[in-house]
């Protein structure tokens, strides 16, 4: 069963990473491991259904504007 929202840890763990442009500097402002910032982000990414990190040698970026209307919503956009 597909769940109603993403989770507040992969939230964070998007936020961190589209703040800091990187996984592993988010990881160490989280105080968390770097296979669990990206295992949140791809849970995140899941949940949306779409990549919204783009990798670019060492670091990344967020993929354009991620528009997403949850169930129910009208078209409220999500993110």
């Amino acid at each position: 069963m597909k769940r109603a929202c993403p989770t507040i840890l992969e939230l964070l763990a998007f936020d961190a990473v589209a703040l800091h442009g990187s996984i592993t500097l988010a990881a160490g402002a989280l105080c968390l491991s770097v296979s669990a910032v990206s295992k949140q982000l791809a849970g995140l990414e899941n949940f949306i259904g779409k990549p919204l990190l783009k990798k670019s040698g060492r670091g990344v970026s967020r993929n354009g504007r991620p528009r997403v209307s949850p169930p129910g919503s009208n078209g409220y956009p999500f993110f």
